[in-house]
């Protein structure tokens, strides 16, 4: 009985420090105080609590194996404790790991098919009715349903200005992620108002993580009303955070697979004490790192071959219309209308500045628009781009947006760190969707991976 009166003495304080260092995005010294408790946890309970942490922390550090594995260890625990609270935690935590591998569409269905008697455990219990409504803002946001988004993120909202006890960690991310939607509907003032209460929130609790996202946030905010001055500096303050996150991140991952082979550790020892079982430990680890590093060898050699090949069709991409000419007067133009030469070549001169006027990125750029400002007929106009280009009107727009879009990525950072859907807008594209379709038709990889890369 002593002993483990002692043991809860010793988890509850761990599992104190480590939501506390979760709460400021350490999740370095998260992890250890964490690991720490799990040692002492006796009850079904208190091992349920420990696991959904290190799920959790593990889920934000993108160690999905790792994380699954805690996933199912947590749903064996509950299955011995039936529990209404923990049914909901699991299903939202498994809706969140979707989310964050931008499995959206899964992610959408998961909410649509909650069943009627868990979804009145998540809006009967005031913590979980929450986060169920963050996941929903954050969900919503994602998939452009900006309307829907704020409806769910205002609940939330104002639940985190009524907590009895303060969270300015959730209270940040909430009005964060709120900001978004008045972002992409251009409403910048009103996203840079919640955002500067984002930020006062999230320094009180030094959480470098969401700091460096909001001033992100700030930064693209500020770009929109042509505010240089303040773009830079929080841009500045952005790359600063997100460096130290980097790095906090790294050393969050090597503690991970630390602290994982020692909790193997102590598996096996307690398991069997003689020497096979010795040697089946030095065995595992072995064969653990030896998987680890073939797994990175593995993944370096292929990104390092869509490298090439994403530099080849950067390339390529340079000389196509000079290609797609030769095969044009190549090729026997059984179809194609009778165009004056003088006409065509009027009409050649037209597209070339056309291409370096980027008038292309306006959203309303048609055949008919365009052949208007030529001043001639849209069947002249479809017929000099067939020929010279290979391509129908709309494969020759979306053309120059890609590459226009994939050079400024080669050749400013700070595109490399904006959401898709503005990089889908900065080209002319109205919707995340059909940019990402585009990119990846053109490329063979979507905007993700190449940005990645």
């Amino acid at each position: 009985m002593s002993n483990a009166t002692s043991d809860t003495e010793r988890f509850a304080p761990n599992m104190i420090l480590s939501k506390s260092y979760l709460s400021k995005g350490n999740f370095n010294k998260a992890l250890i105080y964490v690991f720490d408790a799990s040692k002492y946890a006796n009850t079904t309970s208190e091992k349920i609590e420990s696991s959904l942490i290190k799920f959790s922390i593990l889920k934000d550090l993108h160690l999905d194996s790792q994380a699954d594995k805690y996933l199912k260890e947590i749903e064996s625990l509950s299955a011995l404790k039936p529990n209404d609270t923990t049914e909901g935690i699991i299903l939202l935590n498994k809706i969140w790991a979707l989310i964050e591998r931008q499995d959206y569409q899964e992610a959408s269905q998961r909410v649509k098919n909650v069943d009627g008697s868990t979804l009145q455990i998540l809006l009967n219990d005031p913590e979980l009715n929450q986060e169920f409504n963050i996941l929903q803002g954050v969900l919503f946001i994602n998939t452009q349903e900006y309307d829907l988004a704020e409806t769910y993120l205002i609940k939330a909202k104002t639940y985190s200005e009524e907590r009895v006890n303060a969270n300015y960690r959730e209270h940040a991310f909430v009005l964060n992620e709120l900001s978004k939607s008045y972002f992409f509907r251009k409403e910048h003032i009103r996203a840079i108002e919640f955002l500067l209460q984002a930020q006062e929130l999230a320094r009180k609790v030094d959480n470098i993580s969401l700091i460096a996202a909001i001033n992100h946030q700030l930064a693209v905010n500020y770009l929109a009303t042509q505010d240089k001055e303040n773009y830079k500096k929080l841009n500045d303050e952005f790359l600063s955070y997100n460096n130290k996150q980097e790095q906090l991140e790294q050393d969050s991952v090597n503690t991970a697979f630390n602290l994982i082979s020692l909790d193997q550790d102590r598996y096996y020892e307690q398991k069997e004490h003689d020497e096979a079982s010795f040697f089946y430990m030095v065995l595992v680890i072995t064969l653990l790192i030896v998987f680890v590093l073939t797994v990175l060898t593995l993944k370096s050699i292929w990104r390092r071959k869509r490298l090439k090949e994403i530099v080849s069709y950067l390339e390529a991409s340079r000389n196509v219309t000079a290609v797609h000419q030769k095969k044009a007067q190549e090729k026997e133009e059984v179809n194609r209308p009778y165009i004056p030469e003088e006409t065509e070549k009027i009409l050649m001169d037209k597209l070339k500045k056309f291409e370096q006027s980027k008038k292309f990125l306006n959203r309303e750029m048609s055949l008919a628009v365009l052949a208007g400002q030529f001043e001639t007929n849209t069947k002249y106009l479809s017929g000099v781009i067939n020929s010279h280009y290979q391509d129908n009107f709309n494969t020759y727009i979306n053309k120059l947006r890609i590459n226009y879009i994939i050079e400024k990525l080669k050749t400013d950072s700070n595109y490399r760190h904006y959401k898709i859907s503005y990089l889908a807008e900065a080209c002319g594209f109205s919707s995340h969707s059909s940019f990402a379709t585009v990119f990846k038709s053109i490329t063979g990889i979507t905007p993700a991976t190449f940005i990645d890369y």
